[in-house]
């Protein structure tokens, strides 16, 4: 893969989740990874009350040794933070060994608001 007009994203390495899941200050130093596109997979709305909308996509990154791992945290350049949820997949063709890059898993949960009590 080749994207010459792509994005850098920063990968932040949380050291672990709060008990709402928010990421937690990190000892790893941020890092960039360059040449990057997105490909959304789906978007699903919670309807349990929660209105929660959770879009989740793919990132193409063009380096094949990105270091990005599943519970990291991309920070595309709008400001968006989507969270890895699984480890990247690397491919390579079993005839010439080519390495296009990597395809990292990510989602993100917006519109998160907790269900408002019914007035009587």
């Amino acid at each position: 893969m080749n994207f010459p007009y792509g994005f850098t994203a920063t990968v932040e390495r949380p050291t672990g989740f709060d008990d709402e899941g928010i990421s937690l200050e990190s000892e790893f130093p941020d890092k960039t990874i360059a040449r990057c596109a997105r490909d959304q997979v789906s978007t699903v709305e919670t309807v349990d009350g929660a209105q929660v909308v959770v879009t989740k996509e793919r990132i193409l990154c063009d380096d094949p040794d990105a270091d990005v791992h599943e519970s990291d945290v991309l920070i595309l350049p709008d400001g968006t933070r989507w969270n890895v949820t699984g480890e990247p997949d690397r491919p390579s063709s079993p005839f010439s060994g080519w390495n296009p890059g990597c395809v990292i898993p990510v989602e993100r949960a917006a519109g998160a608001t907790p269900p408002q009590p019914i007035e009587e």
